[in-house]
C-alpha cells in the first residue's frame, strides 16, 4: 500500500521509478554516482599536483573535457565521506573493475596496439549518453556497469577548476 502511494506520487512528478533489489541499487549507485565523484577528485588532485609546484591554486583555462569530468570534485566531504563508507563494498568492487580496464588500456598503449586502443575508445554498439536518452537506464550510460545491469532503470558545481575552466 505504501509502496503504491509512493510510486504514484513520484510518477505524478514525471519520474519513472523502478524497484530494484538493494544489492543492485548499491552496485549501480557505486558505478554511476559514487565512482564518478572519486574519479573527479583524483583528477583534480593529479592536475593540481602539476600546477601546484608553481604555487598556482588554479589551472589555466582548460577544455570542456576536464571541466565536465571534474564538475563534482570538491563536493561536501561530510556527506560524501558517509556515502563512500556506507557503500564501500560496492564502491571498491567498481574501483577494482575500473582498475582492470585501465590496466588493459595501459597495456595497449605500452605495446602500441592501435587497433586495441581504437576498439576500447569506440565500443560497439555506441550508446548515447546523458539527457539525450530520456528515460534510459543509468546503467546504459555506464559502460562498465551495462553488462551487469541490463534492466535497471533509473552536485553542486563546486570544482576548484570551475571558474578557471570558464575563462
Amino acid at each position: 500500500m505504501l509502496y503504491e502511494r509512493l510510486h504514484r506520487l513520484l510518477t505524478s512528478f514525471g519520474a519513472r521509478p523502478t524497484a530494484i533489489d538493494p544489492d543492485t541499487h548499491d552496485r549501480l549507485m557505486a558505478c554511476v554516482s559514487h565512482l564518478p565523484h572519486v574519479l573527479a577528485n583524483l583528477l583534480v588532485a593529479q592536475a593540481s599536483g602539476l600546477v601546484g609546484a608553481e604555487g598556482s591554486p588554479r589551472l589555466p583555462a582548460v577544455g570542456p573535457s576536464f571541466r565536465d569530468a571534474t564538475r563534482v570534485a570538491g563536493a561536501n566531504s561530510a556527506i560524501w565521506t558517509d556515502i563512500y563508507i556506507s557503500n564501500a563494498d560496492a564502491l571498491i568492487a567498481g574501483m577494482d573493475q575500473l582498475a582492470a580496464r585501465l590496466a588493459a588500456v595501459r597495456a595497449a598503449l605500452v605495446s602500441g596496439d592501435a587497433p586495441a586502443v581504437t576498439a576500447w575508445n569506440e565500443p560497439r554498439p555506441r550508446r548515447p549518453r546523458g539527457p539525450a536518452r530520456r528515460g534510459a537506464s543509468p546503467a546504459a550510460r555506464c559502460t562498465s556497469c551495462a553488462p551487469r545491469f541490463p534492466t535497471a532503470r533509473g552536485s553542486s558545481p563546486t570544482s576548484p577548476w570551475r571558474s578557471a575552466a570558464r575563462a
